[in-house]
Parts: C-alpha cells; structure tokens; sequence
C-alpha cells in the first residue's frame, strides 16, 4: 500500500487562477490529449496539493470526454496495490467549462529526465520512434543492468517494472510506449543516481473507448469481455525478433519466468480487498462536474477489473 493523498468527492480544485511555469500560457505538446502545465498556488487551495509544484492539467480526448477518470482511479489503484502512480486529481477550469485530471510532475528542478525513446533510439539502429515497433523489454532491461553495474540504478529496477506491468495488465493498458516510462536523473540518498519513472500517462486503459451505449453489450454477454480482454495487448514487445506483441497475462508470465522473485510480488499486488476497490471506483461517481463519471461507466470498470484480477491470478498461479 502507499499511502494516498486523498481529494474528497467535493474538493474539485479550479484551476482558473493558476499560472504557467514562465507566467505564460504553455501547452505542452507532446501525446494526443490537450494538456497544460501550471503551478499550484502557495497556499494551496486543498490540503491534498503541493502549494508552488507544477502540475499538469491533461483532458480527455474529444471522443472519449470520461477518459480523464482513468488517470484518477489509475492513481488510486497504484496506492492500493503498492504501485508508484503520480498522483492524480478531478479539475476544472470555470473559465472555458473543461474537465481534466489534475496529474502532479513526477520530478522535481534540478533533476533530469531521460524518455525511455532516448535510450531505445541509442540502442537500436534506425528505431522507428513513430510506431515504437522495436519497443521491447529485453533491450530495456540490458540498460537497466548496464546502469545498475555502474551504481546508477538501484538493483531493485526489476521489481519496479514488475509493478508497473502488474498495474498495465489490470488496467489493460495498451499504450506504454517508450516516452511513457524512463529514468529521472538526480541526488538521491545522498548521491548522484537514477530512479526510474512512475507509472505516468495511464488513459489508455480501462475500455475508455468504449461508448457509454454500448457498455451493456459487454456487461450482459461474459463472452463478449472476455475477448475484448484476450485481444488486449501491451505496447512492448519482451524481444526485439518477435513478431508479435504480447497479451498481457502472457507478458506477466514471462516477465516471472525471468525474474523469479515478481510472481509473490505481483500476487500481493493483486491482493487488495475487492471492496477497496468498489470504494475506490464507486466514490468517483459522486463526484459533481459538469462531465461526471456515469453510474454505466463505473459499475463497468468495477466488472472489468475483477474479470482481469481473475484472470492474472490465474495465470500467475497456473504457471508456477
């Protein structure tokens, strides 16, 4: 468990006052969805908030208007499960009416932040960054070692992506490319090293794109989730040879294969109390915003995530 900072259901922060890092307005570019970064005002409108901290205010896509949620229960499910999460806040901005996820930088000024692209572009020649289709999770680990060799990286770097695929694999995220994870360079403990990045950027998750109208097509018909789920697939391939990407369940398989000491890791992160979880989702619906979390849509994910928690436990434990 790591401990949550805790927004309650009528503590929306507006951020209609809150100014850009250089007191200009700044969108940062990179991704598909509108995002800006600001700074907290000092004092903090809530308790929750680090007063003078950047924050970066990220709204859903113009298909899919509930898909900020995900990036809230995606923070709340990482407390829950003992997963680094940045955490992640309901906002509004009263001047323009948007709805976004309020997510907190995950880094702090003087320390460096390196993409995992940098380090997939200098480890494989003629890396196609647009599809990230050599993205694969052996070459991330030979950095990884290289780094730890080097006292870099502390040699618990497998046991944070075992975490951090745990999380995806629930979530059914497809979308951990290689500018959604890396390694963020500065004094820790006392000297200089690197620690790799939370699990950051988690909207492409949870059926988002499924239509509210077409939620109870899959609720009804067990067959019908259940091959939606079997179709998932995350982003990285585990070899740069393979042809294929792998379904999630099997990506965690594998991942214990090699690092024999994630499948208790990962069990335990699967642990949590099925009614932790029912508060966790259900209680976002009772936030009131102009583009609220539906009843549908938060009974679905409630479905969706005991179908995947049944399934990962399964194959975790089928393979021991």
């Amino acid at each position: 468990m790591i401990p949550e900072r805790t927004q309650r259901f009528d503590e929306v922060v507006d951020v209609v006052d809150w100014k850009a890092p250089d007191g200009h307005e700044f969108v940062y570019a990179e991704g598909s969805r509108a995002k800006r970064l600001l700074i907290c005002p000092d004092p903090a409108p809530f308790a929750f908030l680090r007063p003078g901290y950047r924050y970066l205010l990220k709204e859903s896509s113009h298909r899919y208007p509930e898909q900020f949620w995900v990036e809230i229960l995606a923070y709340r499910l990482g407390c829950a499960m003992g997963v680094p999460v940045p955490p992640a806040f309901v906002a509004v901005d009263s001047r323009n009416g948007i709805c976004a996820a309020l997510i907190e930088w995950f880094y702090d000024e003087p320390q460096r932040y390196v993409s995992g692209g940098e380090y997939m572009k200098r480890l494989i020649k003629d890396y196609d960054y647009k599809t990230g289709r050599q993205h694969n999770f052996e070459v991330i680990a030979l950095r990884c070692r290289v780094f730890q060799r080097q006292g870099l990286l502390p040699s618990d770097w497998s046991v944070h992506w075992a975490r951090v695929l745990v999380l995806d694999s629930l979530m059914g995220n497809t979308d951990r490319h290689q500018d959604n994870w890396g390694v963020v360079w500065g004094r820790f403990d006392g000297r200089m090293e690197g620690r790799l990045s939370p699990a950051f950027d988690n909207g492409t998750s949870m059926a988002h794109e499924i239509r509210n109208q077409d939620l109870a097509g899959f609720t009804r018909d067990s067959k019908r989730l259940a091959a939606y789920v079997r179709r998932g697939r995350h982003h990285m391939k585990w070899r740069q040879a393979d042809t294929q990407r792998l379904g999630h369940g099997a990506l965690l398989a594998r991942y214990c294969g090699t690092y024999a000491a994630a499948r208790p890791l990962m069990l335990d992160c699967l642990s949590f109390r099925a009614d932790a979880i029912e508060r966790i989702v259900l209680g976002l619906k009772d936030v009131d915003v102009a583009v609220p979390l539906s009843v549908e849509r938060a009974e679905f994910m409630l479905q969706l995530l005991a179908f995947r928690r049944e399934r990962l436990l399964q194959e975790l434990t089928d393979t021991l």
